[in-house]
């Protein structure tokens, strides 16, 4: 299998791992922590944030450049992410009048999508690249790369 392809289904391994872990966390920190919703949640989404990176840092990706900036990266990928989550489920769920259950199941969708591109196209960033460049890098193979600024530069 080529790394085009595996790469993807690495991403789904870790988000099914980080579900599990932050989840765990969670029900943990309510049942035998006696946290409340709000506690839990942070202490959970933390771990969550941590593992993801780490896991998509070094086996998803196998990023080697500085930890420092790509974990601000990372928060940024995730914030964006998160938020076309919440905008999806309370969008369909408010205004389109769907089930809360199957508008956070199909908020999963931009979710993951924005995820593994916006990790995917950070991935590529190297220093010095202009920023059209580094997309381009990421997604386009070269002989379609031509009318952008050269890598070299």
């Amino acid at each position: 299998m080529t790394e085009r392809l595996l790469r993807p289904l690495r991403f789904g391994i870790v988000g099914l791992f980080n579900t599990a872990l932050g989840l765990g966390v969670i029900f943990a920190g309510k049942a035998l922590g006696g946290l409340g919703d709000l506690a839990a949640n942070a202490i959970g989404y933390a771990v969550g944030i941590v593992a993801s990176f780490a896991l998509n840092r070094n086996w998803t990706f196998r990023h080697e450049g500085e930890i420092k900036r790509a974990f601000w990266r990372f928060l940024a990928v995730f914030a964006i992410a998160y938020v076309l989550n919440v905008a999806t489920v309370f969008g369909l769920r408010d205004f389109a009048g769907l089930n809360a259950y199957v508008a956070k199941a199909i908020g999963i969708v931009p979710y993951t999508l924005f995820s593994l591109l916006g990790k995917r196209a950070l991935r590529f960033l190297a220093k010095g690249q202009a920023s059209h460049t580094r997309i381009a890098n990421a997604y386009l193979p070269a002989e379609r790369r031509f009318w952008l600024v050269s890598d070299s530069q």
